[in-house]
């Protein structure tokens, strides 16, 4: 839900602890993509409700996010063998926003400038850190060059590009 009550279509990922990793990978092997490194991602539905199914058992940490918000973490969920869990009402905050102006290489501001902040996100696994997450917000320039992406997260890296044509892409 958002910080108003409303439902939300979020992406949520289910990240395994470190003990249970060792057993997906054992489980899926190297071809078994993202759930043998102990990430399992699925979209929350447009009422903000959302199912895992066949899970092992263990202990997993979620983490919800969608545009505009900030991402919660809910760690430490426990899931027996063939348990259905139900971690409740998870509330994802108002983000923080990322303002700027893209200007030419003669100082003058350019206007419908396509600018998208992606979310750096890592997790220390035990193959190494594996990338997670989507993208953070987009936005488009105005008449002055400025533009303003809202529900960052205050301390997190984002990586910045901004498109227009005939322009080089930065």
């Amino acid at each position: 839900m958002g910080s108003e009550g409303e439902p939300l279509s979020a992406s949520i990922h289910l990240v395994a602890s470190n003990d249970l990793q060792q057993r997906l990978i054992a489980m899926y092997g190297d071809g078994g993509g993202a759930r043998a490194r102990g990430i399992i991602t699925v979209a929350a539905r447009r009422d903000g409700v959302f199912q895992i199914k066949s899970l092992p058992a263990g202990r997993f940490d979620l983490v919800a996010a969608a545009a505009g918000h900030a991402p919660e973490t809910i760690r430490g969920v426990e899931i027996a063998e063939g348990e259905a869990r139900d971690v409740g009402t998870v509330t994802l905050g108002v983000g923080t926003e990322l303002v700027g102006n893209v200007r030419d290489a003669e100082d003058r501001p350019l206007r419908d400038v396509a600018v998208s902040a992606q979310a750096v996100r890592q997790l220390d696994t035990p193959r190494g850190f594996v990338s997670y997450g989507s993208g953070a917000g987009e936005a488009r320039t105005d008449s002055a060059g400025r533009f303003k992406i809202s529900g960052l997260v205050k301390g997190e890296r984002v990586d910045l590009e901004a498109h227009l044509g005939g322009y080089a892409s930065q």
